[in-house]
């Protein structure tokens, strides 16, 4: 997958995004690839649920960036993983 992940980042002109895929996110931020977290926060409270990054093998400390609060009551969190100042 490392070579896959290099190869799209070498080719993209801009950002890459994933969407919804707890899973993939778990493993690119195990590698290092993830430049920038942003959680999309719903306000419904189900009383149950999965963790959003179950299987993630160690701590990763986050900074927290932006926070963007819509009319809705959507909250939307920006954050960095270790290392990560800028785009790319």
């Amino acid at each position: 997958m490392g070579a896959e992940v290099a190869r799209l980042r070498a080719e993209s002109a801009g950002d890459i995004a994933v969407f919804g895929s707890s899973g993939l996110t778990v493993t690119l931020l195990e590698q290092g690839w993830v430049d920038d977290l942003r959680i999309l926060l719903h306000p419904v409270l189900l009383g149950r649920g999965r963790s959003l990054y179950a299987g993630l093998k160690d701590r990763i400390d986050l900074t927290a960036g932006a926070v963007t609060v819509f009319r809705s009551g959507n909250v939307l969190l920006r954050y960095r993983p270790p290392g990560r100042t800028g785009n790319r």
